[in-house]
């Protein structure tokens, strides 16, 4: 009876814990609620041309895909045909996915005969990450395609029918690998993981079906835009690239080591220390013939590659590794657990409080932390680059001050030509193939913005000049008086590419109007200076 009513208080008090995790979600949601990314405006622009009847393109009557989550991209297509917009419905069902997440992670630990409360930390544990904060109603994708690799991960293996599992495969399967380009690695690493695994002619026919449809919608993308992958893979390409075709094992060896210093553990720490890789190594070693455990050592598995391959991403937080985080804290509930219970009583208090004491000092980190970076963002002091609310005032100004066929020079393509709807130009490689091309030849778009690979840039910035452009939005540092109307000197721009861009397009290019990224309006203030080509009259 003793252990029952214990049982009972437990069970309670890990609802209220859920409940917790889930109002954290909410009140920092109203926080974050104005912060849209600016890189969800490039795939709202393209939800907005296919509600209008355009097709899936950024510029009308160019087939590039500049952006990266096909799925989300159709979904707001139909909110936004609908009449919602994609703005509002994006950032819902964000909120929407980590909602179901937090309690689709609760149930699967629960479900794996844990006590009520690990399986409840678990969920609160994800919910107080800072990264879950900024990502959960930024726009983006990140969060629904989190829920969908959890989904993809755990319920197939979470039921004892055959049937259901076999049903449940090859649609959310196929969810994540539409939702993200990495999806598709994804989905190859749990299939053949069901293929190791399944004892059931059903599950192989329903992975069949999976493998039938995938394919097609990759010849449909091909068939559309000429590419298997979106511009993002040739624009952004992977450090390892370069060095695997000069065969430099060394360098890759050197990559790997950084890479998992500089993507991996910071991750880690973030979740409370890189001795949760421990507990995830428990899990792996003493649960392995576990389908869950199977699947989502599997998935974290592929999700530590993906990280070590991908470029260093400028956006906040881990936005790239966040959908993997789910599987990983499973794996390190499964593990937590199992020392748990295999501890002596004395050795068991001490775990329970050790457990205790790390859970609060995480929770505290992650509530200062996530308070700093909502301070950074409320105070305008976030890199404008991940923030959309400038590029809406740019934007809206273009739209009222030019004209419907003039086309704008710039890298910050989002919110500007979502509000603007001009012809963009982007030197960044997003929507132009030829501009990604030259990137990926020379190696990395730094290489090229700072001239360190001097014939890409000039390549890049003669394909620019060519294509003749009316605005001109160009990021300055400088520390001098600005006069509008006049030809802006010579090293402006923050960066070299745009100084060489500016040489080039002449003296016909005057200063508009400058928009300031703090309030004091000062010279030595980061802004944008817009450029505009005057006319002869």
């Amino acid at each position: 009876m003793r252990h029952l009513n214990q049982t009972c208080l437990f069970s309670d008090l890990s609802v209220v814990i859920l409940l917790l995790s889930i109002l954290s979600a909410l009140f920092w949601a109203t926080f974050w609620w104005s912060y849209t990314a600016d890189d969800a405006y490039i795939t709202f622009h393209y939800a907005k041309n296919v509600a209008l009847g355009h097709g899936a393109v950024f510029n009308i009557g160019e087939r590039i895909e500049g952006f990266s989550c096909p799925l989300w991209m159709f979904t707001l297509a139909l909110t936004t045909w609908v009449g919602l917009g994609s703005v509002i419905p994006a950032k819902i069902l964000g909120f929407i996915s980590l909602v179901t997440l937090l309690v689709l992670l609760y149930y699967c630990v629960r479900r794996s005969n844990h006590t009520p409360l690990i399986a409840s930390f678990t969920s609160l544990w994800f919910a107080v990450l800072p990264s879950v904060h900024t990502y959960s109603v930024s726009g983006m994708e990140t969060i629904p395609f989190a829920l969908a690799i959890a989904v993809a991960t755990f319920l197939p293996t979470m039921t004892s029918s055959v049937n259901r599992a076999a049903v449940i495969l090859p649609p959310s399967l196929i969810t994540v690998a539409t939702l993200r380009p990495e999806g598709i690695m994804v989905v190859g690493v749990l299939t053949l993981y069901w293929l190791l695994i399944a004892k059931s002619r059903k599950i192989y026919w329903g992975l069949a079906a999976t493998w039938l449809v995938l394919p097609l919608l990759f010849l449909l993308r091909f068939v559309y835009y000429g590419s298997f992958l979106p511009n993002t893979y040739l624009a952004k390409p992977s450090p390892f690239v370069s060095l695997f075709q000069a065969e430099d094992l060394i360098g890759i060896l050197r990559a790997i080591m950084i890479g998992f210093i500089d993507k991996v553990v910071p991750l880690f720490n973030d979740l409370g220390g890189i001795i949760l890789i421990f507990f995830v190594i428990l899990s792996v070693l003493n649960f392995r013939k576990h389908p869950a455990v199977g699947a989502a050592a599997a998935v974290s598995l592929a999700g530590v590659l993906f990280l070590l391959y991908v470029p260093f991403d400028w956006m906040p937080g881990h936005r790239f590794a966040l959908p993997f985080v789910p599987p990983v804290l499973y794996l390190v509930a499964f593990g937590f657990d199992w020392l748990w219970r295999q501890a002596t009583q004395t050795a068991s208090a001490v775990l329970k409080a050790s457990a205790v004491t790390t859970v609060m000092l995480v929770l505290l980190l992650s509530l200062v932390s996530t308070w700093m970076n909502w301070r950074t963002y409320a105070t305008g002091q976030m890199n404008t680059a991940m923030d959309a609310t400038l590029y809406i005032v740019i934007g809206d100004w273009l739209k009222k001050n030019s004209g419907p066929d003039e086309r704008l020079l710039g890298y910050e393509i989002g919110a500007i030509g979502y509000t603007s709807n001009l012809y963009v130009i982007d030197h960044e490689g997003l929507i132009s193939r030829k501009i990604a091309e030259t990137i990926a030849e020379a190696g990395s778009y730094s290489h090229v913005r700072t001239g360190a690979n001097r014939s890409a840039m000039e390549r890049i910035v003669l394909h620019c000049v060519n294509q003749q452009p009316d605005w001109f939005l160009v990021r300055s540092r400088i520390d001098i008086s600005l006069n509008l109307g006049e030809r802006v000197p010579g090293r402006v721009a923050t960066q070299p590419i745009q100084d060489a861009l500016i040489d080039r397009l002449g003296s016909s290019m005057i200063l508009k109007r400058i928009f300031y990224m703090n309030q004091d309006n000062s010279p030595a203030s980061d802004k944008y200076l817009l450029l505009h080509r005057e006319k002869p009259s």
